[in-house]
């Protein structure tokens, strides 16, 4: 795409609108010169409208540019990912299956192709191979004579089965807004730029600007948002964003990341959620930091704080480190990944109530019984989480009584009761 000329950038843009307007947004490419490295500059639909042509054809225009530049970046993480694998010999790694709301773990050898991993997955789960389709690490699978190797899959990853006549698993990020990621440093000033080198797709061209992350690698916005899909697709164990070099592997502060990849609010949230709900889900065994001894967690959704039976310490069962604080949820340590959802509610917007004009409530809290981040944008003060599917009140936080029953002790949906400030975590 970077090297299409005018006129190969004219007829791609012309394929991409209903006939009525391909007369018009061709002329349009040509009078205005556009070239295909002008395409990343593209922002907005605004931005092609103002090129003489119909914001209908616009749109649809914009909507193809998205998928182009989202499928040239992941081709290049590809790339890079393939160019730094060395020689490894042909043994089975595990694999994490999701069928639905059903997981399971299956062996495989990078040597084997889409059909013989259906097969597996046929006899694990009692599926008809002909009647699903599979995706691997966040990408369509559509080859069954293909290895695994030759999709880049050499290591444990995620596989999702599509179900073709019902339905099936979604891939991290398919309900994304539907835009070119931009480095917005008006918005957030601590963002700073560079022309380093990209270190998600290896980029090296001097004309996109591009975040200096903490480790002081760069990464450009598209680049960040893919690896976000990418990084959390391939793993369902995964909590982090780090730097991809092996070398280096620190940990990115969500809130740059969260940046630099442009995302909207939902977004945030929903990527926030998916890595707050494998902290929960992942609340198996794990060691005492001090003894060592192995334990089990809390039945509560929401606490953190757990007692080691031995030796009586007591630990964070999230960051696995002493607890330093009299609370149940903050442990007190830096690094802490819950510290991210109460970064989230330190974030959280006022917005006024339907059934006052006088109140104002945060637009987002976290669930007071499992911590499910929910978002208020109209309606009423009660809302339905879907972690725990509990009633609670976005004002006072009280939940009701009754899995799936609006009952509060608080007030009416419609009146006003004691608002709660910021929510704290303790």
């Amino acid at each position: 795409m970077e090297k299409w000329t005018v006129q190969q950038t004219a007829e791609w843009a012309k394929s991409k609108v209903p006939e009525l307007y391909q007369k018009e947004v061709f002329d349009a490419f040509k009078a205005n010169d556009v070239t295909g490295s002008m395409l990343h500059e593209i922002s907005s639909v605004d931005d092609i409208a103002d090129l003489g042509i119909k914001r209908i054809a616009a749109i649809k225009i914009n909507d193809a540019l998205v998928d182009a530049i989202g499928a040239e970046t992941r081709d290049k993480m590809h790339n890079r990912n393939q160019s730094t694998k060395s020689d490894v010999s042909d043994t089975e790694f595990e694999c994490s299956v999701s069928v639905g709301p059903k997981q399971k773990i299956i062996k495989v050898k990078r040597t084997m192709t889409i059909q013989d991993v259906k097969y597996i997955i046929n006899d694990v789960f009692g599926l008809n191979k002909d009647e699903f389709a599979l995706k691997g690490g966040g990408k369509d699978l559509p080859d069954i004579t293909k290895r695994l190797e030759g999709y880049g899959i050499v290591a444990s990853t995620v596989f999702a089965v599509v179900n073709k006549s019902h339905g099936g698993a979604q891939d991290v990020g398919n309900e994304d807004e539907k835009k070119i990621r931009r480095l917005n440093t008006k918005k957030y000033p601590d963002i700073k730029l560079t022309r380093e080198r990209d270190v998600v797709t290896w980029d090296d061209d001097k004309i996109r600007p591009r975040a200096i992350m903490s480790c002081g690698h760069a990464v450009g916005a598209q680049s960040m948002y893919e690896y976000i899909k990418w990084r959390l697709g391939r793993n369902l164990t995964t909590t982090n964003i780090c730097c991809p070099l092996p070398e280096c592997a620190k940990e990115w502060d969500w809130n740059l990341v969260a940046k630099v990849a442009d995302l909207s609010l939902s977004e945030n949230l929903r990527y926030l959620q998916i890595m707050s709900d494998r902290l929960m889900k992942g609340r198996g065994v794990k060691k005492c930091p001090s003894c060592g001894s192995l334990g089990e967690a809390s039945e509560s959704l929401n606490i953190f704080r757990a007692v080691c039976s031995p030796c009586k310490t007591h630990f964070c069962w999230s960051c696995e480190k002493p607890w330093k604080t009299d609370g149940l949820q903050i442990c007190g340590n830096d690094k802490c990944p819950v510290l991210e959802i109460q970064k989230v509610l330190n974030d959280a917007q006022p917005v006024k109530t339907t059934y006052s004009a006088n109140v104002t409530i945060p637009n987002v809290r976290a669930c007071p019984r499992c911590l499910t981040f929910v978002e208020h944008k109209a309606g009423c003060k009660f809302m339905k989480c879907k972690g725990c599917d509990y009633y609670f009140c976005m004002a006072c936080l009280s939940v009701a009584k009754v899995k799936g029953v609006e009952e509060f002790s608080c007030s009416r949906p419609d009146q006003q009761c004691n608002t709660a400030g910021v929510q704290q975590l303790k």
